[in-house]
């Protein structure tokens, strides 16, 4: 039996209300910490503001035209580099759809001559390699896509085509035929 003074049930209001208040501020702490790193992109380095930006795509497994093209326009280069620089890195334990190979480079060239290049994998996972940094990931990055589109002067659907799975159509992309 406990002692008379611990019968009484208000003795342990205070002490549990500031457990209570204390739990949860704990909670919220590690809770934005953990949102901060996961979330966020990386932004290890401090870049300067691009002045213009080369993309090159590689086709990989698919039919698409040739493209290599210097976008020479600061705010289009400087926007895309911040869609970059904004990506969350790529979670260990995705699991990613078929990826047929076809990739954008795109390079950013500050007025200093200094530069940085950025690979974004089309589909798949949609990673971006980054030299010294983490991989990213823009697969949930719908701005990175558009911002590339309009840079390109193209639609959203030559940047990330469509592929064709059965017969082919103008709409979407076909997979190469590789065999000898």
């Amino acid at each position: 039996m406990l002692p008379e003074r611990y019968n009484d049930v208000r003795t342990f209001r205070a002490p549990l209300a500031v457990l209570a208040i204390s739990l949860a501020v704990a909670s919220t702490l590690v809770a934005g910490v953990v949102l901060a790193f996961h979330g966020g992109a990386y932004s290890g380095v401090v870049r300067d503001a691009p002045a213009q930006v080369t993309v090159v795509r590689t086709p990989g497994n698919l039919i698409l035209p040739p493209l290599d093209r210097t976008i020479t326009g600061v705010q289009l280069a400087e926007r895309l580099a911040a869609d970059v620089e904004r990506l969350p890195q790529f979670p260990s334990d995705e699991r990613c759809p078929i990826d047929f190979g076809t990739s954008y480079k795109l390079t950013f060239m500050p007025a200093d001559g200094s530069s940085w290049a950025a690979t974004i994998g089309a589909q798949g996972c949609q990673v971006v390699l980054v030299t010294n940094e983490p991989t990213l990931w823009a697969a949930h990055s719908p701005g990175l896509w558009a911002d590339l589109a309009t840079a390109l002067g193209v639609s959203p659907s030559d940047v990330l085509p469509p592929v064709c799975l059965g017969a082919p159509a103008p709409s979407c992309a076909q997979i190469a035929n590789r065999s000898h």
